[in-house]
């Protein structure tokens, strides 16, 4: 269930304007626009409507100041980060570890630049529309050629910067707005495009005028995404709940933020969240029985009460000690061949957080973050009552 939605067509073309940060001109200089880029611009007003569903690659240098890493997406190889973070987007699951030439200055680290060659560090990770979280380890990350700047653009019909800059002027008034013009286009930049942004400037300049180049890049990994539990049932998605609900686990925060370990953790030191959901307004003064090790925090187990919206839990409420739990008969009657065949069939749904055999009560055990008994009632036409049990981590609070 992702955090986004499809805009209606102008709203798109608003984003898209809203996500514009000023790149080196070719040929004509960078008209005289008012912007608010890098770090200094939201992240919301960066993102299309949609996220990427496989790997990206990005490229930029890396700072870490204040618990926070992010990648400089939009930096040119003579830049320096420490002043100019260009595109900045923050980075969950980095480590330092391996790469040459990283410095600290003022309690500032940064690396994954080699200016007087041009280089970047290259990671690769999943972007959710908030946060790049890296996936290939070890290493993550690796030196090679970034982008040149300027990127080369083809010569086309010329464009009146003023167009376009009215045109973002008419949506979003003065707000975050930069573009410029290169062999005739108008070049602008967006963390990530799925193709809807670059339509609607087709749309509202003519096609070919407005040129939109994503910072982060396909892997070219033409893997469709995994299917959700929904699909492989033939069911409709849950509903998502209206009022508060409360799950339990170990919470651990690494970069990128604290999350609620709803499938367990990994016993190692500091533990690795299975499951995690991620928490927003989550406050570690709050509550006792945690520790930090090696910069990662983690407690618990705590009760977490809050509101879902599809991706992360809005605290609400001060966590607690968790309920105790006792397991229910649920009438299974299904020998070992016939669960391990409906494990199977069900494999590799990206929504599912556990998926147990139970021999002892005769029924395969699943478990996802959020069921309004909907996948429950398909599970049951799809293979008879009682030979999938799935449990919902989050529940409706009373």
């Amino acid at each position: 269930m992702a955090p986004f939605t499809w805009l209606p067509r102008r709203a798109l073309a608003a984003a898209a304007i809203a996500a514009l940060v000023s790149t080196v001109t070719a040929c004509q200089p960078a008209p005289a626009l008012s912007a608010a880029t890098g770090a200094d611009a939201p992240l919301a007003t960066w993102v299309p409507a949609a996220p990427p569903s496989n790997e990206v690659v990005a490229r930029g240098p890396v700072i870490e100041r204040d618990d926070s890493t992010v990648i400089c997406l939009d930096a040119a190889p003579d830049t320096d980060p420490l002043n100019d973070c260009a595109g900045a987007l923050p980075l969950r699951g980095w480590s330092w570890e391996g790469l040459e030439g990283v410095e600290t200055t003022n309690e500032v680290t940064w690396g994954g630049l080699q200016a007087s060659e041009g280089r970047f560090c290259v990671i690769r990770g999943r972007f959710d529309g908030t946060a790049l979280t890296v996936t290939s380890a070890p290493p993550p990350y690796e030196m090679d050629a970034g982008r040149d700047f300027p990127v080369p653009v083809e010569p086309g019909p010329l464009v009146a910067a003023s167009a376009v800059e009215a045109h973002a002027h008419e949506l979003l008034g003065d707000g975050y707005v930069a573009t410029t013009l290169e062999n005739g286009r108008a070049l602008v930049r967006v963390i990530w495009d799925d193709g809807a942004l670059q339509r609607a400037f087709d749309e509202e300049h003519g096609a070919g005028a407005v040129i939109v180049r994503p910072l982060l890049e396909g892997t070219g990994d033409e893997t469709p995404p995994a299917p959700t539990l929904a699909s492989l049932l033939g069911s409709p998605e849950p509903t998502l709940p209206s009022g508060e609900v409360q799950g339990w686990g170990t919470v651990i925060e690494r970069d990128g933020g604290p999350q609620l370990c709803l499938a367990g953790e990994l016993q190692s030191l500091p533990p690795q969240c299975v499951g995690g959901l991620v928490l927003s307004g989550w406050e570690w003064e709050a509550v006792d029985g945690w520790e930090e090790v090696r910069g990662v925090r983690f407690g618990g187990p705590y009760a977490v009460s809050g509101t879902f919206d599809g991706a992360q839990l809005e605290v609400s409420d001060t966590p607690s000690p968790p309920p105790h739990l006792t397991e229910t008969e649920f009438g299974g009657h299904g020998d070992e061949a016939t669960l391990l065949s409906i494990q199977e069939r069900l494999l590799g749904a990206q929504d599912m957080l556990i998926s147990v055999p139970d021999l002892g009560w005769g029924y395969l055990r699943i478990s996802v973050i959020w069921d309004d008994g909907t996948l429950q009632r398909a599970a049951d036409a799809v293979f008879g009552p009682g030979l999938v049990r799935i449990t919902s981590a989050l529940s409706p609070v009373e």
